[in-house]
């Protein structure tokens, strides 16, 4: 089982590697479902340059949609897509 900690490194990785070979660019976000914890994490969404992704940037949602982590920024448009598909 991945930690919560290990998750958010692994998906920021994941999101400047996508960027950087040109599979993310102003649109498209990376997301991972946690089952141990039941949240989703999701990268962050228009306009931000993805290819410098911190875990510290990831939007962190429960099932229901809630922002558990990254309240007060704009979370991206396509999260109850993620929601619905990772749980």
């Amino acid at each position: 089982m991945v930690s919560t900690a290990d998750l958010s490194e692994q998906l920021a990785t994941l999101t400047r590697i996508f960027a950087m070979r040109g599979l993310l660019g102003l649109h498209g976000h990376i997301s991972a479902f946690a089952p141990e914890s039941e949240r989703i994490y999701m990268s962050p969404g228009f306009g931000s340059d993805k290819s410098t992704t911190q875990a510290s940037d990831l939007f962190v949602f429960d099932p229901d949609g809630r922002i558990l982590v990254g309240e007060g920024r704009r979370p991206p448009l396509e999260w109850p897509i993620h929601t619905v598909l990772l749980q």
